[in-house]
């Protein structure tokens, strides 16, 4: 997952800005996945109560971003040894 923002050049001024976050839906990269999007979307309800943890972090936990994210994680590299083990001189 990347990192994005407001388009600085499109908002014109601060209460601009305050109007888009309030009421602008999200946009999103097209090559963001589906469990990624959910999340965000999801994290950032403007609905307090719908928002989620909003009954606690367990649910953010349980979130299936972070299934599959830790899935991968622990295939990458806790299971697959890498091909070469450097031997570093004892400093």
């Amino acid at each position: 997952m990347r990192g994005w923002a407001i388009d600085a050049e499109s908002v014109e001024n601060t209460s601009e800005m305050y109007r888009k976050i309030l009421n602008d839906p999200l946009k999103f990269p097209d090559e963001m996945g589906k469990d990624a999007r959910n999340l965000i979307t999801r994290l950032l309800s403007r609905d307090p109560e719908n928002r989620l943890g909003s009954n606690g972090a367990e649910e953010i936990k349980k979130h299936p971003f972070f299934k599959s994210s830790m899935s991968l994680f622990l295939f990458l590299f806790l299971v697959v040894l890498p091909p070469l083990t450097p031997i570093l001189p004892h400093v």
